[in-house]
């Protein structure tokens, strides 16, 4: 689409009068309350998709859209309704009114509204690269990416925040018919990651290392804001009212004016979540701190300062103690949420007991290497305890839940 403006927070003040709570459809729009010059972001999405809509994922560079002469800088990934078996890709730059962009499209399957799909954006001074999958797409290098003369990569040098937004053009050539029959329809996000650019300082010499992942267990405000405005060719309103925090995804809403709310149901994702943090660092040691005290056993904690158990004098039979090992699975409950570090792949048995004994939750599932997130916010009020085992590797967790 060649193009697109969006209200800026700073000037909503004076449009929105005008401009919100106009139409009869109501959209949403989440967006970082920070910028960052530079950087990667992963997001798991299962899309929202149907004719007349766009779903989306994209950096942005906050007031690009003042029309005072200021550069455009936008980095896109967005589902057009009337073809979800693909994304476009798009670089948009120039000014206000002027702007350049570069559109492209790449095969999603199954379809992005039929499954859960991991969509990547890495963003350098010298290249942007998309990914599916974690797979490469598309790569737009500093000068070979020319538009109207002008090098659309090295013109992106202006911070952008990340957003996602569902909302519907006007223009029936571009996102297809419009039939408000179809609707509501609901954009799914099952975790964001965002990546400093570190050139060569990454893991195993790579160009980004981990800031944060936010699996939305929570709406963290500190964060993300939800937007509260519209724009040119928008036939919604985008509203605070559509986004929601439900089971471990952030929920995006395309509803009619006066209907926006979601009781639906959760798609579930076959690959777990990975651990919510605020930067790699705190990552890591959540994922992975063990404690080992005998006498820690008796203490009452609650679920949000809990630490890994491990102790002889267990109350469950079978459990002998471990020593603290890099190699070793390690666990902990934080946030009515069982963080999972899996340093070598393999089956692993999770069980839940109450303090009467009686099982919650016995499950045995293959991991993959890596950090996981699964929560255990459904279990009532109550002291629990958590056995974690993988291979002849045991550990006991204690918590309790308020």
């Amino acid at each position: 689409m060649n193009f697109k403006k969006f209200i800026s927070v700073s000037i909503l003040t004076v449009l929105s009068v005008g401009t919100s709570m106009a139409k009869d459809y109501s959209g949403a729009e989440l967006y970082s309350n920070e910028e960052w010059l530079y950087g990667k972001y992963e997001a798991r999405m299962y899309m929202g998709a149907v004719s007349g809509t766009v779903s989306s994922m994209f950096l942005y560079n906050n007031g690009s859209e003042i029309a005072d002469g200021r550069p455009w800088v936008e980095i896109d990934i967005e589902i057009l309704g009337k073809n979800p078996g693909s994304f476009q890709s798009n670089i948009i730059t120039g000014k206000a009114g002027a702007q350049n962009t570069s559109e492209k499209h790449h095969t999603v399957s199954p379809a992005a509204n039929a499954s859960f799909h991991t969509y990547g954006l890495e963003w350098t001074p010298d290249y942007v690269r998309w990914t599916l999958d974690g797979k490469e797409v598309r790569k737009a290098t500093k000068g070979s990416q020319i538009v109207n003369d002008q090098d659309q990569v090295a013109a992106l040098n202006k911070p952008q925040g990340i957003r996602f937004n569902l909302w519907s053009h006007e223009d029936a050539g571009w996102v297809g018919p419009w039939d408000d029959s179809k609707l509501p329809v609901f954009q799914f996000i099952n975790w964001v990651k965002r990546y400093k650019y570190t050139p060569g300082q990454g893991p195993d010499g790579s160009d980004f290392t981990l800031d944060w992942t936010d699996n939305f267990d929570t709406f963290d405000s500190q964060r993300w804001s939800k937007g509260d405005w519209t724009f040119d060719g928008n036939r919604v309103d985008l509203t605070k009212n559509n986004i929601y925090s439900k089971e471990g995804m952030l929920i995006l809403a395309l509803t009619k004016k006066g209907q926006e709310m979601f009781n639906g149901q959760v798609p579930k994702d076959n690959e777990p979540s990975p651990v919510s943090s605020s930067t790699a660092q705190q990552e890591k040691s959540s994922s992975s701190s063990v404690v080992a005290s005998s006498s820690s056993v008796q203490q009452t904690v609650s679920s949000s300062s809990v630490q890994p158990i491990l102790s002889s004098s267990s109350v469950f039979q079978g459990i002998e103690p471990v020593a603290k090992s890099a190699s070793l699975i390690g666990a902990e409950i934080k946030n009515s949420t069982l963080m999972l570090n899996v340093p070598s792949a393999g089956d692993i048995t999770l069980e839940i007991m109450n303090a009467l004994g009686k099982v919650q939750m016995n499950t045995t599932k293959h991991y993959d290497t890596g950090s996981y997130a699964i929560s255990v916010a459904n279990l009532p009020a109550g002291q629990y305890f958590v056995n974690v085992k993988q291979g002849n590797h045991k550990q006991t967790l204690r918590f309790m839940k308020k």
